[in-house]
């Protein structure tokens, strides 16, 4: 009896010392983070479209609350992270520093997840806690985190990880209760992000890894799993095929070509786990398509299967590093580029639950050397070096994330010889209104790439601004002439035509416009405001009503469609929509009123 309150005492001592050592490592890595509170919103890379200009968060309602479930976000299907997002700006509006501190405080309980994750798999406290920091202050990280339209990195994992809890707690107790609490958060972490699909092979390898053998019988708890992944899976593809983003292209390499950028972004991603040098945004393609593969994407490819022959054929840890691998591939492998799409190679983001693979490996061995007596005060040196090492790579990072500018310049920095770059931080010049510095860097996008159309479209977009109209026109044409299907050159090149008072050349790029593309409702609203000035208002007040249809709340519509009515004889018909846009909030509006309708 003395003996089993003994062994009682211990544990709880144990466990008390195991919860002072998890939260110690939380509080480090929150105020490792905080200085994230200073950072803004990246308008111009996602945070606009999800939260600043996202119209379904800035009311919960019904209404909203369907729109947020069955749309589609720049290709994506994430409701339950816009919901997030819905409910941060009940709360704290638009303060970015809020919704830092929101995506910090998600990866903090994460931290507390992971280490609960293995502890419940029967790793080692040096497993555990290795595991726990690396995640905790890794700066492969500061994507996920800094950046407010990532949240669903931080929330897909901490649904992904709770499921795996509940599972590894089914497996304890059989228990049906806790099994579909299991895959209610499987759910949960698919609604937040589609990576979370690959969280039924996952639960296989865990069962693979601690019973040392496959077990067929064991898959069939795996079936409503397999259900839902498949359902989002589909979802998944069927969403990226609305992606609005006309930025956005495929790369067209050959199947070889293929193959050995997969490697090369395997390689990438296990250096960086060691050496998180050059980290950037957008990690950009070694290559474009037509060039030749340079030599060292080879080595890459060699080195990787090299390392992969080798920690596979290592028979005393091959359970723990087979799992650690096979974890690692799964869980990214979606997003290994095997159909290249859109600019980067890789992306850090992705690595924020994948990695636990690799840091599992790390873990292991770790806790192999220290067993070793001999070599345990070196390596307890040498991993509070890493830590520390990592840790200062991490707090430099956040501050590239201060603002969009930060962040492109450090993108140009890494890769002054690439367009795209040039052109991402234009558009932040852009949307701090330093027109001339965005000016400057469309030039040096086109300079490296002379056929980017929306380098010169955006670079004419920022002469507009300046009211430099007649100087926009050549690129505005210029960029109908690479991209002859992009409505917004036709739009914007019209507008100028209309400031400049061309009203006939005018007309036709409004039209233009609508033949491309009928959604453009600024361009019926261009065409209508042309037949007011050239004193038709016959063909103008169709045009309106048809605009009003879709635009019901747009005050100066009617006030324009008010005047048309006006110059048509149609005064009560012109009073009414005059009284319409007064009601808006329209100030002309009402001076009408008071002039042609008391």
């Amino acid at each position: 009896m003395q003996k089993v309150k003994q062994a009682k005492k211990e544990a709880q001592k144990t466990s008390n010392y195991n919860n002072m050592g998890i939260i110690a490592i939380a509080v480090f890595a929150f105020f490792l983070f905080l200085k994230l509170r200073a950072c803004d919103f990246l308008v111009g890379w996602d945070d606009d479209t999800y939260v600043v200009n996202n119209p379904a968060i800035q009311q919960i309602n019904w209404e909203n609350l369907k729109k947020i479930f069955s749309s589609f976000y720049l290709g994506n299907y994430q409701p339950l992270s816009v919901l997030s997002y819905a409910i941060d700006f009940s709360i704290f509006k638009l303060k970015p520093s809020a919704y830092h501190i929101i995506n910090l405080l998600f990866h903090i309980a994460n931290i507390f997840l992971v280490f609960k994750l293995f502890k419940k798999m029967q790793m080692s406290n040096v497993v555990c806690y290795t595991v726990a920091i690396l995640f905790a202050i890794h700066p492969t990280r500061v994507e996920s985190i800094a950046w407010i339209a990532e949240r669903k990195d931080v929330m897909y994992a901490m649904f992904y990880l709770l499921s795996i809890i509940y599972y590894l707690k089914f497996r304890e107790e059989k228990n049906v209760k806790i099994y579909l609490a299991s895959l209610g958060l499987f759910l949960c972490s698919a609604l937040s992000k589609s990576m979370a699909i690959t969280l039924p092979v996952v639960l296989i390898l865990i069962d693979i890894f601690l019973d040392r053998k496959f077990d067929f019988k064991k898959t069939f708890n795996k079936i409503p799993f397999f259900v839902l992944s498949i359902v989002f899976g589909l979802l998944a593809l069927y969403s990226q095929g609305h992606e609005s983003n006309a930025y956005k292209i495929a790369k067209d390499f050959s199947v070889f070509e293929r193959v050995t950028l997969v490697f090369v972004a395997i390689g990438k991603y296990l250096v960086l786990i060691v050496a998180p040098f050059n980290l950037s945004a957008i990690q950009y393609y070694p290559i474009e398509p037509g060039e030749a593969m340079p030599i060292w994407a080879y080595l890459s490819m060699a080195g990787v299967i090299g390392l992969l022959f080798l920690g596979f054929k290592n028979k005393k840890y091959r359970f723990e590093i087979g799992f650690g691998l096979m974890f690692f591939f799964v869980s990214i492998g979606m997003v290994l580029q095997f159909v290249p799409f859109g600019h980067a190679i890789i992306a850090e983001r992705y690595t924020y639950l994948p990695y636990l693979g690799l840091f599992f490996i790390l873990g292991v061995f770790i806790d192999q050397l220290l067993k070793n007596k001999n070599k345990a005060t070196i390596v307890y040196f040498i991993s509070t070096a890493f830590v520390l090492y990592l840790a200062a790579i991490t707090y430099q990072r956040i501050a590239v994330w201060q603002n969009s500018i930060t962040l492109f310049s450090d993108v140009v920095e890494k890769f002054p010889n690439t367009a795209n770059a040039y052109w991402y931080r234009g558009n932040a010049y852009r949307d701090y209104k330093a027109l001339d510095k965005a000016i400057k860097d469309y030039t040096k996008a086109i300079e490296l790439s002379p056929t980017y159309d929306a380098a010169y479209f955006n670079r004419a977009y920022s002469l507009a601004a300046q009211e430099k109209h007649e100087s926009a026109l050549p690129d505005y044409d210029k960029s109908i002439e690479l991209n002859p299907n992009y409505a917004p050159a036709y739009l914007n090149k019209a507008n100028s035509l209309y400031v400049l008072k061309r009203y006939d050349e005018a007309i036709q790029f409004y039209q233009k416009t609508i033949s491309v593309d009928t959604s453009y409702q600024a361009a019926y609203l261009g065409l209508a405001d042309i037949f007011v000035v050239k004193n038709e208002p016959t063909k103008a007040k169709p045009i309106y009503e048809q605009y009003l249809i879709k635009n019901p709340s747009d005050a100066r519509a009617f006030n324009s469609l008010g005047i048309a009515q006006y110059n048509s004889n149609e005064q009560a018909q012109a009073c009414e929509s005059w009284e319409k846009a007064a009601s808006l909030g329209n100030v002309p509006a009402r001076e009408f009123i008071n002039k042609y309708c008391r």
